[in-house]
């Protein structure tokens, strides 16, 4: 055999060598896996992360670190995901807001819902509609009654243009065929003490925001959004239950997503680790306590659905929001 060749054929034979005895790939996660909260420190999305990051570091072998990251309705913590490596070392605990709402009704958004994969479905909230303390009217269907006596009396705050909160309240006045005033704030906080203060006549809150003031009655507590009434404040009706409002259901969920294309076995990895998380008892009664209701394993698996259900739902809605007046944002 001529030198060159056997020098050749010995190359190969290393080199499949080599190939034979290379080291797998590391089992994910090998390092600390990052959770955007896309919000900033202190709010109920927050409040979620940190109920769930210690035992799901704990499941996962690695820690698992919070980044605040807020601006933009969420949007602009969502667009890290997106841009981020897709290997799983980056989850955004998203909600519809910054997954569904955002990419619909914000031009300058960059990403489209689904370039955020569903994992596992974390919780669901829903909203009490509130009014301020001394609002006249007692039931829903007083207060429909009497913004359509009353076009564009009634003010209600929200946490900005296209979030849940307006759109749901959108949603209201197109089906009781009112016109209310809309006043956007910046922060969470100033919208309940603008609304305690008299200052903007209602807004959609978690039931576990002032759940004594609303039981007391001082604040009136409308209805939940969603189709049944709310475990924490079952004397709250549904705004189904208003003759003017029958079908209505409008609640939140919050969940793990992960950028396009990370591979499933990383997704299969965390989807399992979260159900871990939430079979913890002590877990879920910390969901409970900040008002959210733990998903049920049985859901878990259909989240995707889920999130394709509520885009479409919220699609059809936005499409039809005309333009409308509201104050500066506050």
């Amino acid at each position: 055999m001529p030198r060159r060749t056997r020098l050749l054929a010995a190359a190969l034979l290393c080199a499949a060598a080599f190939h034979g005895h290379a080291a797998p790939p590391e089992a994910y996660p090998n390092k600390p896996v990052t959770v955007v909260v896309p919000y900033p420190a202190g709010g109920s999305v927050d409040a979620m992360a940190r109920a769930l990051h210690v035992a799901l570091g704990k499941h996962l072998g690695q820690p698992v670190l919070i980044e605040n990251l807020g601006g933009g309705a969420g949007a602009i913590g969502a667009a890290k995901v997106v841009r981020a490596r897709a290997d799983g070392y980056t989850l955004l605990l998203g909600s519809v807001n910054e997954v569904v709402l955002a990419p619909l009704t914000n031009s300058a958004v960059s990403y489209k819902s689904d370039d955020l994969v569903p994992v596992a479905r974390v919780g669901d909230s829903t909203f009490i509609l509130v009014g301020r303390p001394g609002i006249a009217a007692r039931t829903t269907d007083e207060l429909i009654e009497f913004a359509r006596k009353n076009p564009g009396t009634l003010s209600y705050a929200t946490s900005g243009v296209g979030t849940l909160q307006h759109v749901i309240m959108r949603d209201v006045q197109e089906r009781s065929g009112t016109s209310m005033l809309h006043v956007p704030y910046k922060g969470g906080s100033t919208q309940v003490t603008d609304l305690l203060g008299g200052q903007v006549d209602l807004m959609l809150v978690a039931p576990a925001t002032f759940p004594d003031a609303i039981e007391s009655g001082r604040v009136r507590g409308f209805g939940t959004t969603g189709l049944q009434r709310d475990e924490l404040l079952k004397n709250v009706p549904a705004l189904n239950e208003s003759k003017y409002l029958k079908g209505i259901d409008l609640n939140s969920w919050l969940g793990i997503f992960v950028a396009r294309n990370t591979p499933p076995d990383v997704t299969q990895r965390l989807s399992a680790a979260v159900d871990a998380v939430l079979a913890d008892d002590k877990v879920a009664a910390n969901l409970r306590r900040i008002g959210f209701m733990p998903a049920a394993a049985a859901a878990r698996p259909g989240f995707d659905e889920v999130v394709a259900d509520t885009r479409s739902k919220m699609r059809s809605i936005v499409s039809r929001m005309p333009a409308e007046k509201s104050e500066v944002a506050r």
